[in-house]
């Protein structure tokens, strides 16, 4: 994009910014870069702590076994139907942030992430457990979703592609990261730490 004839574009270091800013003060477009980095900050966050829950269930699943009195298959079922839930839940999570904004988004999703893991750590049937799962699957989609958005309403073109990059790589450490604490959750201290963890993860 060059200036035509008289209309002279909105320019940055890199030439034309895209999308043009506006004259407002309040665009995400004109914030200082102190608020872009905590809005990034803050939203990677909650992108890495929703990533727990789907993926962290693996290594307990022999104790899933024991504790519901199920086979393997039917224990691998809570992260497949979390994964399902997380990921058909966008269908209700973007329009949502699109109409009442992200923030709101955000908050509403993390408190019933956070419901979520209250229930999986009280939970004492396989019914129960399964619920929780189906509960933390609705709240984790935003993970997916949000914060691509928020970069595109925060950051001009040519500043997304290192930003999409911060977002992958606070949402995929997540799912490597939730097995890792999980089977320490699912070692000989799991019954003192599960609840403390879980909610720490959550906030």
């Amino acid at each position: 994009m060059t200036d035509v004839g008289t209309h002279h574009f909105v320019k940055g270091h890199n030439g034309v910014l895209v999308p043009q800013p506006s004259d407002d003060p309040h665009d995400p477009l004109n914030w200082s870069m102190k608020w872009k980095f905590l809005a990034i900050t803050a939203s990677s966050l909650v992108s890495f702590s929703q990533g727990f829950g789907p993926l962290a269930l693996a290594p307990a699943f022999g104790y899933y076994v024991e504790e519901f009195n199920c086979s393997l298959a039917d224990a691998i079922q809570f992260t497949g139907v979390s994964i399902l839930i997380l990921g058909f839940s966008n269908f209700i999570w973007v329009p949502l942030s699109s109409s009442f904004g992200r923030r709101v988004v955000y908050i509403a999703s993390q408190l019933i992430c956070l419901a979520s893991m209250i229930w999986r750590a009280r939970a004492q049937t396989y019914g129960s457990f399964m619920g929780a799962c189906v509960l933390n699957g609705l709240g984790a989609g935003p993970a997916e979703s949000i914060q691509p958005a928020v970069i595109a309403d925060v950051f001009f073109l040519h500043n997304r592609g290192f930003q999409n990059t911060v977002y992958w790589t606070a949402y995929m450490g997540s799912l490597m990261v939730g097995p890792i604490i999980s089977g320490a959750m699912s070692g000989e201290l799991r019954h003192n730490l599960v609840v403390l963890v879980i909610l720490l993860t959550s906030l």
